[in-house]
């Protein structure tokens, strides 16, 4: 018969999820950089490692609320540090989410510059008229080779 492993004691199980917000920290500190430094590379290093760690975060947040017993079973040490973390956590998280949005409004007027720029010049040059002032652009019209008819 295969020996069942030791269940993770509380301590340690608190001490793992310290080191996930230390580690999310640390990515939305380096994201948050990148970010304010204008740097335009893809983020999806950090944003792949940062969904699967807040993802864990969470589920194991979720986790102690239905099961309040298991924190109140922590050494006080740790789960004063769990708590600082989260406090921390949101914090960073809250600047992170300014900090993208001021990312993507400025990649948007980036994109609306180059809009602006191309239909400029996908307009038809101006025309002179005979008085030597700009004629007004040609607009398509019907024509018909009989009066009376449309073609």
């Amino acid at each position: 018969m295969t020996p069942v492993p030791p269940i993770e004691t509380v301590d340690e199980t608190v001490a793992r999820m310290i080191d996930v917000a230390d580690r999310l920290l640390a990515l939305a500190h380096d994201e948050n950089r990148r970010l304010a430094a204008g740097m335009t590379m893809p983020l999806d290093d950090i944003v792949a490692q940062k969904h699967e760690l807040a993802e864990q975060f969470s589920r194991w947040m979720r986790q102690i609320k239905t099961q309040q017993l298991l924190l109140i079973q922590a050494s006080p040490e740790l789960a004063t540090q769990l708590l600082e973390r989260g406090r921390r956590l949101g914090q960073a998280l809250s600047e992170n989410a300014a900090e993208l949005n001021k990312a993507m409004a400025a990649s948007q007027r980036r994109v609306d510059a180059i809009m602006r720029v191309v239909r400029e010049e996908s307009k038809p040059p101006p025309v002179y008229g005979v008085n030597g002032r700009y004629a007004s652009p040609v607009v398509n019209r019907t024509v018909s080779l009989h009066p009376g008819c449309k073609a």
